[in-house]
């Protein structure tokens, strides 16, 4: 499925309860289209996961006329996800070998209550076996800068997503420069 600005997006006439979905990353990131794979069993393929909050950082008044964005059936109370946050996740998670990547606000079929709760006894399996783990500490909407404050770390699953991961990273708006490391002289 191709995103467009200010869609609406509901996977349920396209999926099948009680799967796990995964969207590949390699089709975001390479021509923006938005492909979630279902599995019967577990995904025996390395995927990363992103933990986020449901409602993070509003955008600047400066942001918002070029932020591009689309919303989930069944999440409207949470932000929108912003396309630019969520290929740089995906380029993220390929950078560290994941193919693909969890977010429950996609993967889960939020207009379906019966998935829903099948989703949820999952979530923790789902952190446990991610690689990596892809904090986005200002939400699905936009990229916080280090120095913005966030709710992440105030809600109850931040612990789970926190530790049951082998390895977590937190992805941030980086506007000073390249950011690569040189060595010390």
């Amino acid at each position: 499925m191709s995103i467009c600005q200010d869609v609406v997006l509901d996977i349920t006439p396209h999926a099948i309860p009680q799967r796990y979905r995964l969207i590949d990353c390699d089709q975001f990131v390479e021509g923006q289209l938005l492909r979630i794979e279902e599995f019967t069993d577990f995904p025996s393929v390395q995927y990363a996961a992103i933990s986020y909050v449901w409602k993070g950082n509003p955008l600047e008044p400066s942001e918002a006329n070029s932020h591009k964005s689309f919303s989930v059936a069944g999440a409207l109370d949470g932000d929108p996800i912003s396309i630019h946050a969520l290929n740089q996740a995906c380029l993220t998670a390929v950078k560290h070998g994941a193919r693909y990547i969890w977010l429950d606000r996609l993967c889960i079929m939020q207009t379906n209550p019966a998935d829903k709760h099948w989703q949820i006894r999952q979530m923790s399996e789902m952190y446990k076996k991610c690689n990596p783990c892809i904090i986005l500490p200002g939400g699905v909407q936009k990229l916080v800068r280090v120095d913005e404050e966030t709710d992440w770390i105030h809600r109850g699953w931040t612990l789970q997503e926190l530790l049951l991961p082998e390895r977590a990273l937190v992805l941030l708006a980086w506007k000073l420069g390249s950011g690569k490391h040189y060595p010390h002289q």
